[in-house]
């Protein structure tokens, strides 16, 4: 710490002991009189790194364990890294591992919570048919989470994102701020409201709450949904150079963000960029090759009929097949 006149420089290190690796660093400059701020600030960013370093060191302490001594615990650490590829093979193996944890504990309700995510992205990503089917199968696993742990801002986080993905995003911001009560570092819990927030129609306090979550956990892969979330604000702010800038920044880190896809369409189209808004269309029915715009209106995640409208007429645009 250094201090010139009014003004303190504080350099934030976090090292891993065991191995004397670099986790992370920060330098806050600050006013003197904002010193309670500057504690507070340092305290949130260790906080909301360390947790998900520890689940990271965790997952590897389970990968080293041998399949017959495994407890719900390790199957749990173990469908966290296959939910997290995202391909339909490491979810179906992830609901296996999960359903492995919840026989040897029936209670254990984070392994709930997941498991609703997991059915979520098996009906977002057409893997199973009906996705109606999966989706109400996400919110009653999402929900038993929640009765079997209401104070745990995991459970209520998951359930604001089924909620947010299956159309509900009222709901979703009211979960997603119970979760952020329960946890005010909870960085995928400020990644959720925001999202949720921008579904509702309020733009600017959804990116501020993404932005929040960026800034909490820098280092968190959720990071391309993170770019999809502002993606969308910044295309219904009708910014559209600023949307195909995030997008891509997205759809960088994960290929496979349809979300990130459609603002990219819907953003060239506005541009009168056809040949790049055909490009993204292309590569949005080869992730999901019966997505329509029948299928976009019957889903449209946005609430403000408005925003609706934008969305399917700027895809229709694109050349999204009705």
């Amino acid at each position: 710490m250094r201090r010139a006149g009014n003004r303190v420089r504080i350099n934030a290190q976090l090292i891993d002991t065991g191995s004397g690796r670099h986790i992370w660093a920060e330098r806050f400059d600050r006013q003197m009189e904002d010193v309670f701020e500057l504690q507070d600030d340092i305290v949130a960013r260790i906080a909301a790194t360390l947790g998900p370093e520890i689940t990271l060191a965790e997952i590897e302490r389970a990968r080293g364990k041998r399949p017959g001594a495994l407890d719900a615990w390790d199957h749990y650490l173990r469908a966290i890294t296959a939910y997290h590829k995202l391909t339909k093979d490491d979810v179906a193996e992830a609901i296996s591992l999960l359903n492995k944890a919840i026989e040897v504990d029936p209670e254990f309700a984070n392994a709930y919570a997941l498991l609703g995510l997991c059915h979520l992205h098996n009906g977002m990503y057409g893997w199973v048919r009906p996705a109606r089917q999966a989706f109400e199968k996400a919110r009653r696993i999402a929900k038993d989470a929640v009765l079997l742990a209401p104070s745990s801002p995991e459970t209520n986080q998951a359930l604001a994102f089924v909620l947010l993905c299956t159309g509900d995003a009222e709901q979703a911001v009211t979960a997603a701020r119970l979760a952020i009560d329960l946890n005010s570092n909870f960085a995928e819990a400020y990644a959720t409201l925001g999202h949720a927030l921008i579904f509702c129609g309020d733009l600017e306090e959804g990116l501020a709450a993404c932005q929040r979550a960026a800034r909490n956990s820098p280092r968190d892969t959720r990071g391309s949904w993170l770019y999809n979330a502002m993606g969308h604000a910044y295309f219904m702010l009708g910014d559209y150079e600023q949307a195909i800038d995030v997008s891509k920044k997205g759809l960088y880190q994960d290929p496979s963000r349809f979300g990130a896809m459609i603002t990219l369409a819907g953003s060239y189209a506005c541009l009168g960029r056809e040949a790049e808004a055909k490009c993204s269309i292309d590569e949005l029915l080869r992730l999901i090759p019966r997505y329509s715009l029948r299928a976009l209106s019957k889903n449209p995640m946005f609430v403000r009929p408005e925003h609706i409208d934008k969305l399917v007429e700027s895809l229709r645009l694109a050349g999204l097949p009705e």
